[in-house]
């Protein structure tokens, strides 16, 4: 059986690398860094840039969200989670993007509606995870986890992820774990799993 995980690198493997999808942090109306119209319970909640452009809050959301449905169909479930309504499911989109300024992003939302869990142990962080990076300059990213990068030691100093980058829209990347400048802070970095849905909607 599929785990949802599974789900999340099969869609993350639908966007395409040949620069047809950029990224692009602007101010715009209705611009809020997803490339396609999202619907929940027939109803839409957000407006997809037309010219494909995303940015990490975005994208990542959008994996999320379709990878949900993707599992749904495949166990027929009808629901995420809780949210039953569009508008709840908006709500839940604001949340994951940090909105207001609260840095904890991505766990404030999975954790408040019970979606996720952060994982503290890093041996139990796997492929298709999600994370929240914050970097010792004040920068940060939401990712999804793909692998650890170690040193010769096999001490870990960083990983890969997928995410929407700068200067190349949607795709893979390394950054490295430090204690300055751009490097990624260890203190204020959250990983998260997605609670399994079939599993969950089960206790409903």
């Amino acid at each position: 059986m599929q785990k949802f995980n599974d789900y999340v690198l099969q869609v993350i493997e639908t966007y395409p690398t040949d620069g047809s999808y950029t990224y692009s942090w602007v101010d715009e109306p209705n611009y809020v860094g997803i490339t396609k119209d999202l619907c929940y319970k027939g109803d839409q909640f957000v407006t997809g840039d037309p010219a494909r452009r995303s940015y990490c809050s975005g994208i990542t959301f959008e994996v999320f969200f379709q990878a949900y449905l993707l599992y749904n169909q495949a166990h027929n479930l009808s629901q995420i989670g809780q949210l039953k309504t569009a508008a709840e499911m908006e709500d839940f989109r604001l949340k994951w993007y940090g909105t207001g300024g609260d840095r904890r992003t991505i766990k404030h939302a999975l954790v408040s509606t019970d979606l996720g869990d952060e994982i503290t142990d890093l041996a139990q962080i796997e492929k298709g995870d999600f994370a929240q990076i914050w970097r010792h300059n004040g920068s940060g990213h939401t990712v999804i986890f793909i692998e650890w990068v170690k040193d010769e030691s096999g001490e870990i100093n960083g990983f890969i992820y997928w995410s929407s980058n700068k200067n190349m829209g949607p795709g893979y990347r390394a950054e490295y774990f430090g204690k300055d400048g751009s490097t990624i802070s260890w203190e204020e970095s959250f990983f998260m799993k997605i609670k399994e849905p079939i599993i969950q909607q089960s206790h409903s």
